[in-house]
């Protein structure tokens, strides 16, 4: 079997080079992307002196980005937020961040490096038509009741049907994405790792 990725990367957010390596050969501890902060399994790039990983798609991020939220400006990659506290709140889904944030110093603006990459609208079993990412609530309050769960969604983007009026939070209508995802993710390290 041929692995599709470099076994060493120099990245620009770390100093030292980063080595490809499997995680699930390190049980002893979790480990956090210190690109997306979220966990991190299977392949990744690490170095182990400083406890700093990458899944390879947050290696391959481009340090540039033309978004369509700012077309103005373009949008800068930066390893670590540009603010005195290290931490941000992304314009996108309103959470507060630490690790890779793409950032235009112009309007201030603020994306997590997953959050600037949303498809731009997507097919959600719950509604007949398709969903597209609105950068805010139509609303002059800011606010919407997401049709799928219910609950309520403020100053945040979100996936609408205008047609309709159908509103969802963005992490409600990727959920039947992330789990297709997911499946095709675990399905292909099964085969890299011989099972069925």
């Amino acid at each position: 079997m041929r692995m599709n990725f470099d076994p060493i990367i120099h990245h620009f957010s770390h100093e030292h080079p980063l080595k490809r390596m499997n995680l699930q050969d390190q049980t002893t501890k979790t480990v956090t992307c210190s690109g997306c902060e979220f966990e991190a399994s299977g392949w990744v790039y690490g170095c182990n002196t400083c406890n700093y990983f990458l899944h390879k798609p947050c290696s391959k991020m481009p340090e540039i980005l033309n978004h369509p939220f700012d077309p103005d400006h373009t949008l800068l990659l930066f390893p670590n937020p540009v603010y005195p506290g290290g931490a941000f709140i992304c314009d996108a889904c309103r959470e507060i961040g630490t690790g890779f944030s793409y950032h235009c110093t112009e309007c201030q603006i603020d994306l997590h490096n997953l959050c600037a990459f949303l498809p731009t609208s997507v097919n959600h079993s719950s509604h007949h038509h398709t969903l597209d990412l609105w950068s805010g609530s139509p609303y002059k309050n800011e606010e919407f009741l997401c049709d799928i769960c219910q609950d309520p969604g403020s100053k945040q983007w979100l996936y609408r049907c205008n047609s309709c009026q159908f509103d969802a939070h963005m992490s409600c209508a990727l959920v039947d994405i992330q789990f297709q995802h997911t499946s095709k993710v675990q399905k292909r390290e099964r085969q890299q790792l011989g099972k069925p």
